[in-house]
């Protein structure tokens, strides 16, 4: 009895600082669970009742009445999230593991689309799994912009096209689907033909690399003879120059000699005449040689 006289004495004397935190603490700690804070790479979205009063509370610490009223749904805005998009391992899905090319040919794609979330509460709200419906969009806007490109442009130089292609198409479609989302770049991981006919296209590309090759070579061939044909027409161009100018200055020099020798002969025509003769006998003379023989010997 003692016990029990022990234990009633106690809660009587309890009993009023029990109620006081009862009544007191418990709803305080209550209304104090109501503060929440928002990271710096991410953004808050505050319900009441169900629905979305605020779906951008900024960064930061904040307060939200106590659930059931009220409640914050954080989600991470600023980082880029990735999607891997590998066609061959869709076998579970009804979708070939190769796409189809505008040519009719097959490839392996892989794709990773990359976004991030523009539009908390169209996120949060508008669908029940939006990264699987974005999935789905990208998976279709993939078949379909292949459709549109040939195999020989899809492995040279129509990739970078085809990631912009992408890009743009699943933005619309996923702007068009309210899902929330602003999808940042699309990047092809793998493009390639499937095993069963990739020497197919290895020959191909040698033999392309080959043509470029040769191409080259007899550019650089005819590029150099180009030169070699330019040099040689300003050399003979110069010589026909030098040669013309020669001409022209001995015709200039023989009309002044022959107007000097006409003035000289106006003045005096008969010692001009008989100078003339003997410069002239001069010069047939001058290649000539005399030979003395005695008499009767004869060569």
């Amino acid at each position: 009895m003692s016990a029990e006289t022990d234990v009633s004495r106690v809660w009587r004397q309890t009993r009023k600082l029990a109620w006081v935190l009862i009544l007191g603490v418990l709803p305080g700690l209550y209304v104090l669970g109501g503060f929440y804070t928002v990271g710096a790479e991410q953004a808050g979205i505050l319900y009441r009742f169900g629905r979305i009063i605020d779906d951008r509370v900024p960064p930061g610490i904040h307060y939200h009445l106590p659930w059931p009223l009220e409640r914050v749904q954080l989600l991470s805005v600023s980082s880029v999230r990735s999607m891997l998009l590998d066609f061959n391992e869709l076998s579970d899905v009804d979708v070939q593991s190769e796409v189809t090319t505008g040519d009719q040919n097959l490839v392996n794609l892989v794709l990773n689309v990359q976004y991030t979330i523009q539009q908390p509460g169209i996120f949060a709200t508008h669908s029940q799994a939006p990264e699987a419906l974005l999935k789905q969009v990208a998976m279709s806007s993939a078949v379909v912009s292949l459709l549109q490109l040939d195999i020989d442009t899809l492995l040279t130089t129509g990739r970078n096209e085809l990631q912009q292609t992408l890009r743009q198409s699943i933005q619309k479609q996923a702007y068009d689907l309210d899902l929330g989302v602003k999808v940042t770049a699309v990047q092809i991981q793998k493009l390639d033909p499937p095993g069963s006919i990739q020497r197919a296209f290895d020959d191909v590309d040698s033999a392309r690399s080959e043509r470029q090759r040769l191409v080259q070579e007899e550019q650089g061939e005819r590029s150099s003879r180009l030169a070699e044909a330019r040099s040689q027409a300003n050399r003979t161009t110069l010589q026909s120059q030098a040669w013309v100018s020669e001409l022209r200055e001995k015709a200039e020099g023989d009309t002044q000699r022959l107007m000097l020798n006409y003035a000289e002969y106006q003045k005096a025509p008969a010692l001009t005449a008989q100078r003339q003769h003997m410069e002239m006998l001069e010069r047939i003379m001058a290649p000539a040689s005399v030979k003395v023989l005695p008499p009767g010997r004869t060569e």
